[in-house]
Formats: structure tokens, C-alpha cells, sequence
């Protein structure tokens, strides 16, 4: 699914990153090298279409170079793909964002993650932290966000973004609930977004339970603008990544 990287790799761009490198299956490469020529791409091996556990061996020049790593947006858990996440997961020794495929990677098994040695951050939405949690009521999630979101960061030892409205951070010490945002974000592919916006400011050195709730605020208030002018009906993730430079502009103001 190459949209939900191209996605993650054009928000980081727009959110400071001065290089992006994207790792996919060796036959998408051409597809994301046309779609973010401003990145660098790099093929991995390839399992039916999907990266190949022996993947894990080939990125290790590229993290060495890296300030923070994404992982999971567009991945699918087909073949070897969920072996390769938990194997990279722990090899990587770099600040760490895990969404989408790379969470369902973990399902059942999150306490695994506190075996890594660099911070971590999570960011599921309701089903996917059910699944991290191994329940199967997503209505259970959503009745007790905040101690889901404590649970989790407790038990990866990470940071924990629970997606939803008024997501929360949460890294197992500190809860900060976000305040911007609207329902026009309930869309496929603003996850993808939210998770570029955040590997771009942990790059960029804040601190990072800061750098974290400032991505999160960014990405809510990129959509706040977008229906100032327009309808949270019909809001697109790229129309969040092109408001993304005007977000940051106010808070360089502000600060």
C-alpha cells in the first residue's frame, strides 16, 4: 500500500525533515521514488510483494545515518512482513515510531517492545490498541481511554499516542490530551500523516514527549484551518500535509 508511505514521507518532509529515506519491497520502489521525488528510496527484499524477513540485514547503513525511524504505514502483514517489524523493531537502535501494520506486528505480544534500547513511540487508534492489548472489544478501548493509553505505555515502555478524538499521549508518567483537531481526520491515511509529522520533530531533537504533543497539536490544527475555508466533509490527508508549513509558521511566530 504505497499511498500510506508516500503519505508518512511527504508530512515528514513538511515537517522539518531535511532527508527522507524511504525502505519498501524492491518492486515499489519506482513507484515511491516518482511519487516523493524530494526522498531518497531504497528496495528491499521481497517476499510475494511484501518485505522479507532477511529485510532486517539490508538497513543497517541507512540506520546508522537515520536521527529517527517509521515503521508499519503501508506495510500489510502479509508473508514474512510482521516477522520483519518485530525483528527490525528490536534491532533498530534509534528512536522509533510503530503505526499501523508495524502495532498489528506486536499484537498480543507489546511487552516485547521493552526489549528495545531506544525510546519508542506507539500510535494506534482504538482497534489496533485492542489487538496490542489482545481484547476484542474496541468499545472497551474507547470507554477507558486513558488507562488503555497508561497500559500500554506501561507495558512497552513508550510513548503511547491513542488515537481519536482528543488523542492522548501518554508515557506512562504523564497524560497530555490534545484539544485540536475535528472529525474531518476520520479519514484513511491521516494516521499515515500524524506518524511522518511525529519521526520529523523527534528528528529534529526537542525533547520527546514535547516533540510527540507537538505533532499531534500540528496535525489538529493543519485540519482546523483546512475547514475554516472549506468542510470537514471531504478533508484529505494531503490537504493536512499542504496546510502543514502555515501550522508551523504559527508557532515560529508564537515562540
Amino acid at each position: 500500500m504505497c499511498g500510506a508511505i508516500v503519505l508518512a514521507a511527504r508530512a515528514a518532509l513538511r515537517s522539518g525533515a531535511g532527508l527522507v529515506e524511504l525502505a519498501v519491497p524492491r518492486s515499489r520502489q519506482p513507484v515511491v521514488f516518482l511519487a516523493v521525488p524530494e526522498a531518497i528510496s531504497r528496495g528491499l527484499s521481497e517476499l510475494e510483494g511484501a518485505i522479507a524477513n532477511e529485510a532486517v540485514n539490508e538497513l543497517d547503513d541507512a540506520i546508522a545515518a537515520s536521527t529517527a525511524v517509521a515503521i508499519g504505514p503501508g506495510m500489510s502483514s502479509d508473508g514474512e512482513a510482521s516477522a520483519f517489524v518485530r525483528d527490525a523493531c528490536l534491532a533498530i537502535p534509534k528512536p522509533l515510531v510503530v503505526d499501523a501494520d508495524g502495532l498489528n506486528a506486536w499484537a498480543g505480544r507489546v511487552d516485547g517492545l521493552r526489549a528495545r534500547v531506544a525510546p519508542t513511540i506507539l500510535t494506534p487508534h482504538p482497534g489496533e490498541a485492542a489487538r496490542l492489548l489482545g481484547v476484542a472489544d474496541v468499545a472497551s478501548v474507547q470507554s477507558r481511554r486513558g488507562l488503555v493509553a497508561r497500559e500500554l505505555a506501561t507495558r512497552a515502555n513508550a510513548i503511547v499516542v491513542l488515537k481519536g478524538p482528543q488523542t492522548i499521549v501518554d508515557d506512562g508518567t504523564t497524560t497530555w490530551v490534545n484539544s485540536s483537531g475535528n472529525s474531518g481526520l476520520a479519514t484513511g491515511g491521516s494516521g499515515d500523516v500524524l506518524t511522518g509529522m511525529i519521526v520529523a520533530t523527534v528528528a529534529a531533537g526537542l525533547p520527546l514527549f514535547e516533540a510527540v504533543g507537538t505533532a499531534v497539536w500540528a496535525h489538529g490544527r493543519a485540519a482546523d484551518r483546512c475547514v475554516l475555508r472549506s468542510s470537514r466533509r471531504g478533508l484529505m490527508p494531503t490537504d493536512v500535509i499542504e496546510e502543514l508549513p502555515l501550522v508551523w509558521r504559527e508557532l515560529e511566530v508564537e515562540g
